[in-house]
């Protein structure tokens, strides 16, 4: 159980679809012959994290109405095996030992990429930045982001020698990599949670449901507003919103966002925008007739939110919002935790980072996993709490 868990969290960390479809089938195959006995505990930990339940519910709808009902229907059961396959790990390990094994491997990726650096040359770098062993220094940045995250906190917790060696080593890695987007995140997200450990404000257990029906009310408020308001909050955008904003990003959010103007409420449908060849919605926008080449080395809008606006509408958006705000609730009832710190600055450097990359429900991506990670972890800080 350790080495499979250990081999997941290496790949996932090591990039270029290394942890794909076959490896997460083989990992739900050991869970779930692990966890036979715990059907009941597993069950629990499903229902206690109900707002993800509804996020992939919601994608198994969707299907009804994509134009690609087998390719969404296919991505929408290899999330909800990913979905099961980490409620599963929070039933089998601890906190801490997920975060132990969660280290070894950033310490191994971390190595592998030190090591990399003399035998690729100049192969390793280019003019925008370090990239080691991924294909972009964004990628490598992210890593080594989420390595600082991990480090930090474990240091603080118990001073070691070697992990102040690869806090070093990793925050180095970052800063060579010129990501600056990850370079902000993580001072940001790494100071929100000291700030949020050390404040003397608790949520009241008694106070903890009317806090979720109210974040549940103020999303259904929000979704209603947005789908009333719709035209009127497009045509804002394409008036105001700066093309050139992050790099040209601007330009994209726009053509996808006017593009699915008709279809904005409910989305074409999970997984029924990239990834079709030819196909792909972003074919049928003006915005490929004039940079067809810019377009065709696309595999996402570059923001997380648009893309999920774009394939399950205001809906699924607004859905997808109370599961991610329910999961910082259950974090911050627990801030007293050991954990609560490493934990929250994973989803809050993945929430920001979603802005301007797309990681959410996209297949099994390192920060896609963190987070359905988070989420059931910290349910099991709450259950020990």
């Amino acid at each position: 159980m350790n080495a499979s868990l250990f081999v997941s969290f290496t790949l996932l960390l090591l990039g270029h679809n290394l942890f794909d479809r076959k490896t997460l089938f083989a990992l739900f195959v050991i869970l779930c012959a692990y966890n036979i006995k715990k059907i009941p505990l597993v069950v629990s930990r499903l229902v206690k994290n109900a707002p993800i339940l509804v996020v992939i519910g919601y994608c198994f709808v969707s299907i009804s109405w994509s134009a690609w009902m087998y390719k969404s229907l296919e991505e929408a059961l290899v999330q909800l095996m990913l979905i099961l396959t980490i409620a599963m790990i929070s039933c089998s390990y601890r906190t801490k030992e997920v975060i132990a094994i969660l280290k070894v491997s950033l310490c191994v990726v971390v190595l592998v990429n030190i090591i990399s650096i003399p035998l690729l040359n100049s192969a390793s770098y280019t003019a925008a930045g370090l990239h080691g062993i991924h294909p972009h220094k964004n990628q490598l940045g992210l890593i080594m982001a989420l390595s600082v995250i991990v480090f930090v906190f474990d240091y603080m917790d118990k001073k070691s020698a070697m992990t102040l060696f690869f806090i070093v080593i990793a925050a180095t890695l970052l800063i060579l990599s010129i990501s600056k987007t990850s370079m902000f995140l993580v001072a940001l997200s790494v100071a929100v949670s000291f700030a949020i450990k050390n404040t003397k404000i608790d949520i009241n257990n008694a106070s903890i449901p009317s806090l979720k029906i109210f974040t549940l009310i103020l999303t259904m408020v929000a979704m209603a507003f947005l789908i009333i308001n719709r035209y009127e909050i497009l045509d804002y955008l394409y008036y105001n919103l700066n093309e050139e904003l992050l790099t040209g990003r601007g330009k994209l959010w726009l053509t996808m966002l006017i593009h699915s103007e008709d279809n904005i409420v409910n989305g074409f449908g999970f997984n029924s925008v990239w990834g079709k060849s030819d196909y792909s919605e972003i074919y049928f926008t003006e915005l490929y007739r004039t940079n067809p080449l810019w377009i065709e080395a696309l595999a996402a809008s570059d923001s997380g939110y648009i893309d999920i606006t774009v394939s399950l509408g205001i809906i699924g958006l607004c859905i997808f919002s109370f599961f991610i705000i329910n999961t910082m609730i259950n974090l911050i009832i627990i801030k007293n935790s050991t954990y609560f710190a490493v934990l929250f600055s994973f989803l809050f450097f993945i929430a920001c980072h979603n802005i301007t990359e797309t990681s959410f429900l996209l297949s099994t991506n390192i920060l896609w996993v963190l987070t359905i990670l988070t989420s059931f972890l910290a349910i099991e800080e709450i259950e020990n709490y």
